[in-house]
């Protein structure tokens, strides 16, 4: 299969969601124009699963990445997720490299960069990298206020 056709069904999906208006009310997440439905997420969710359960070539992830990755800070760590779920941890660094100045105007991405650093560190098998990384993550979590309790107990994957 070509690689204009393996983007073709999840572009074409994203646009014949992005167009239809939502079902109900209650589907509505966030109101807004054009608002944040659960069909909206629940198709972002599958684009990303998507991305990491096909084999994609070096090129064909770069164009998935220029088309449906917006160059922010929140984009970015998402693709490095994506990344490091792969296994493509020198990738996950770069990509985390760039988010890294974007996030500074809005810090609760900050510790999902910390999470994903120390553990394509550790991936890398650069431990004290990995561990600086974790530490900062730790220290970073006592003294912010802005991320809530649950998330605090979301981060025990990098202690693992």
């Amino acid at each position: 299969m070509s690689p204009q056709r393996m983007l073709a069904a999840p572009v074409l999906a994203a646009l014949v969601l992005a167009a239809a208006p939502a079902r109900s009310p209650a589907q509505v997440l966030v109101p807004g124009n054009p608002p944040l439905t659960q069909e909206v997420v629940d198709l972002y969710q599958q684009m990303w699963e998507w991305y990491c359960d096909v084999h994609l070539t070096p090129e064909q992830r770069r164009q998935y990445v220029q088309a449906f990755v917006p160059p922010t800070g929140p984009g970015l760590t998402t693709l490095a997720m994506a990344q490091y779920r792969l296994g493509l941890y020198a990738e996950t660094l770069a990509t985390l490299a760039r988010a890294a100045p974007l996030n500074q105007a809005d810090p609760r991405d900050q510790p999902a960069e910390l999470a994903f650093t120390a553990m394509a560190q550790h991936g890398l098998g650069n431990q004290p990298v990995a561990t600086a990384a974790l530490a900062r993550l730790r220290e970073l979590m006592q003294r912010s206020r802005f991320i809530p309790v649950s998330a605090r107990r979301g981060f025990s994957e990098p202690e693992a």
